[in-house]
């Protein structure tokens, strides 16, 4: 049994049955340990398996690989093809003949790469994760992750919120560390996790910790019935400078709450931002006024 170790399963696979000079159907492969790229450059993990021949698989180590059989024997297909045209018209010969030359020359091209830009060897081999299989992976390289920031937080649970959202609940004697100062490790902390998440799995993400998103929602949602009565009016309206999570919360409110409206972010000089709710005919106007 050999222990091989390479950046993805697919090298180690390869690597395997060039160790091994065997096709893949003929090992007895164990994965102990999948491949990880890492958080930020951090906690980057290669691929190891272990490998065997099957059980009564006699391989001949001085065998050429199986790859080179099949284009050689593809190879002396064209030759003979060439040899059984010579009764056919010499016009004929000479087209097919050399159609059956640029054929073997062609395969022993290829011979050294069939494996490398095999697209079916590649999907072979490719991970299918279902749903349940992503949020436990999501789940404990989050826990993971909290260890590393040395706060004590001993509930970490990542569920679906939606199709197109997960949400992730934190909680534990450090939660208000975790938090910050006006939340300014829940922002970084919620846009470490976006960062992360987004790119490799495709969700959104909604972070809580000790129910401070829900208290923020709460409040975003008092002030908000401040500005109801203004906006039915169809007069235009702009809410208050908003910050982060707070103004996401009311960007997504408003939105939901009034789809017949152009709801936007806006940005002052300084940088800060707020919400601006128009009607559509207003909107047109307002900017061509611009």
């Amino acid at each position: 049994m050999r222990k091989i170790e390479a950046s993805t399963l697919e090298e180690a696979y390869i690597e395997a049955t060039q160790v091994f000079n065997a096709s893949i159907n003929q090992l007895d492969i164990e994965v102990i340990q999948r491949p990880f790229k890492g958080l930020l450059g951090l906690m980057k993990k290669n691929a190891i398996i272990l490998v065997d021949l099957k059980n009564n698989i006699n391989i001949n180590k001085n065998k050429a690989p199986q790859e080179h059989h099949i284009t050689d024997n593809i190879g002396e297909v064209a030759k003979n093809m060439k040899d059984k045209i010579e009764t056919i018209p010499k016009k004929i010969v000479n087209s097919v003949s050399k159609k059956a030359e640029n054929l073997s020359d062609n395969i022993q091209k290829i011979k050294p790469d069939i494996h490398k830009h095999s697209k079916m060897f590649d999907n072979f081999f490719a991970d299918k994760k279902s749903d349940e299989d992503i949020i436990l992976e999501i789940e404990k390289e989050i826990k993971h992750l909290i260890k590393l920031l040395c706060f004590d937080l001993d509930i970490v649970k990542v569920i679906f919120f939606d199709k197109t959202t997960i949400e992730v609940f934190i909680d534990g004697k450090d939660s208000a560390l975790m938090i910050g100062k006006e939340g300014y490790r829940y922002k970084a902390l919620s846009y470490l996790l976006l960062s992360w998440i987004n790119p490799k799995y495709g969700y959104q993400v909604r972070l809580e910790i000790a129910e401070f998103y829900k208290k923020q929602t709460e409040m975003v949602l008092k002030y908000l019935e401040t500005i109801y009565s203004d906006i039915e009016k169809d007069k235009k309206v702009e809410t208050k400078i908003l910050d982060g999570i707070l103004l996401q919360i009311a960007l997504n409110h408003l939105r939901d709450r009034y789809n017949n409206k152009y709801v936007a972010v806006r940005s002052n000089d300084d940088g800060s931002k707020y919400v601006l709710i128009n009607s559509f005919y207003q909107k047109k106007q307002y900017n061509n006024n611009e």
